[in-house]
């Protein structure tokens, strides 16, 4: 973010604060909690393959084919997400742990296939930071 010259502490904080929350939270979690029949679950991360959005909650799926809902935005759970999360679609957060091949097809449009076999559409723009990511 350009800030011009003379400085001003407000202009600095507004420039940091854009910046800051649109970075990932690099956190030290380890599991969601999700209610489910009147009680509370934990979820680990490590089970986790994909979130998708689902009505005004979030759907995750998990490695054993099982769903569960979370109330927070796909958003809102991308930013407590560890490394290992990333968005691959403006629908999807992937658990690259679980990622398996990138299909390419005519007219730039890509697939992530994933350690369970199903495909889930990789928007250009987030194809390209995947690749970035895998390269570097």
């Amino acid at each position: 973010d350009f800030v011009p010259k003379p400085v001003f502490e407000e202009r600095i904080n507004k420039a940091l604060d854009r910046f800051f929350s649109s970075k990932k939270l690099n956190t030290k979690t380890k599991q969601l909690f999700v209610k489910s029949g009147g009680k509370i679950e934990s979820i680990p991360l490590t089970k986790i393959v994909y979130f998708k959005p689902a009505d005004h909650y979030t759907e995750i799926i998990l490695e054993n084919g099982s769903k569960k809902l979370h109330n927070l935005s796909l958003e809102k759970i991308y930013k407590i997400l560890p490394q290992n999360f990333e968005r691959t679609h403006r629908a999807y957060i992937v658990n690259l742990d679980f990622t398996k091949k990138v299909y390419s097809f005519p007219g730039s449009r890509y697939e992530l296939e994933l350690s369970n076999k199903i495909r889930l559409p990789l928007g250009r723009s987030y194809y390209k930071k995947l690749k970035n990511r895998f390269e570097a």
